[in-house]
């Protein structure tokens, strides 16, 4: 789901809002990694001595390593890419702060709410291998860090795009409106 925004008409009459999900690095992510590849490379073992080895033709046993390569391969290359697609979030913004909330089950769990009036900066910075930003959200109190991963086309793929920017364009807005 990309960001929901409003038109500027539904906006003077209702105020500011939006929503949508972002998918955020998992901190867990190295372990689960390194786990599905070691299952996955255990797996194969045990499939070659039991599958493998047993055959009586060579060229059978060639055909069987085959097939258990390809398997494996198939099923611990997807598990990887689950891993790495990262944590689902979902995020709303309004007139005065921008929330982000994990999913669990049926509800949702406030997970960090920034008030526009804080926020100093948003900051990004290109992840290694390019799948995402390190976006660094500076408040008056503390900065805090997010590994933002893209989803979707390549050409949403930049700063404009990312949910954080709604940080970046709003900040300062709820006290300039406070005065007011």
């Amino acid at each position: 789901m990309g960001t929901l925004r409003t038109g500027d008409s539904y906006e003077e009459r209702f105020g500011f809002h939006a929503r949508g999900s972002i998918n955020l690095r998992n901190k867990k992510e190295p372990i689960l990694v390194a786990a599905v590849v070691a299952v996955t490379v255990a797996l194969w073992v045990v499939a070659y001595i039991y599958v493998v080895l047993p055959q009586a033709s060579p060229l059978l046993a060639l055909a069987a390593l085959a097939m258990v390569s390809v398997a494996f391969f198939c099923v611990g290359g997807g598990a990887v890419r689950v891993v790495l697609a990262g944590e689902k979030f979902l995020y709303e913004a309004d007139e005065k702060e921008f929330r982000i909330y994990k999913e669990k089950g049926g509800n949702k769990v406030l997970v960090e709410t920034f008030y526009f009036i804080d926020v100093v900066g948003v900051k990004y910075q290109k992840m290694v291998p390019f799948r995402g930003f390190l976006v660094t959200v500076s408040t008056k109190y503390r900065k805090y860090k997010y590994q933002y991963l893209f989803r979707g086309a390549k050409s949403t793929r930049n700063a404009e795009n990312c949910p954080f920017n709604i940080l970046e364009q709003r900040k300062g807005a709820a006290g300039s409106n406070a005065s007011e």
